[in-house]
């Protein structure tokens, strides 16, 4: 189980306004799962970029994601029970931000989506999940400008 507090210092601000993360993820073999309402999928082995947003309890949101015991409620919850989460990157950052950045993945090359609508049943995104065969560099998709961490 993890501990109540998390392996990293959220910045004051975000622990007050929220803000939108990365989570890199990392699956060492391959999978097929059931995401919610979305159905069976297969998931290649490789990395994978989750975009996601807190707008109140920044902290919270990602202590639950890193957490192995909770109930299975969105679509991430159920890729966490086999992916390892290589890292979290947190932004100061509005709730649209959370699709400027899946729009910024989407472009880069060599991504490809395994499952549409994973982790965009709220927006108009195809997703909020992108695959990579290899690590991606995670540093080059925020702009510069938007203020973030990388916190683990």
């Amino acid at each position: 189980m993890i501990s109540t507090s998390l392996p990293f210092t959220c910045p004051e601000s975000s622990r007050r306004k929220g803000g939108v993360y990365l989570l890199l993820l990392e699956l060492k073999k391959a999978y097929s799962l059931r995401a919610g309402r979305l159905g069976v999928s297969s998931f290649p082995r490789g990395f994978y970029l989750y975009v996601g947003s807190a707008q109140k309890n920044l902290p919270q949101r990602l202590r639950r994601h890193l957490s192995t015991e909770k109930r299975t409620h969105w679509h991430i919850d159920y890729l966490l029970h086999s992916a390892r989460i290589c890292a979290i990157y947190s932004y100061e950052a509005p709730r649209e931000w959370e699709c400027r950045l899946s729009q910024r993945i989407a472009g880069l090359k060599g991504v490809r989506v395994v499952l549409k609508g994973f982790g965009s049943s709220d927006c108009s995104c195809p997703t909020h999940l992108y695959f990579f065969p290899n690590i991606p560099r995670v540093e080059d998709i925020a702009p510069k400008g938007l203020r973030g961490w990388q916190l683990i």
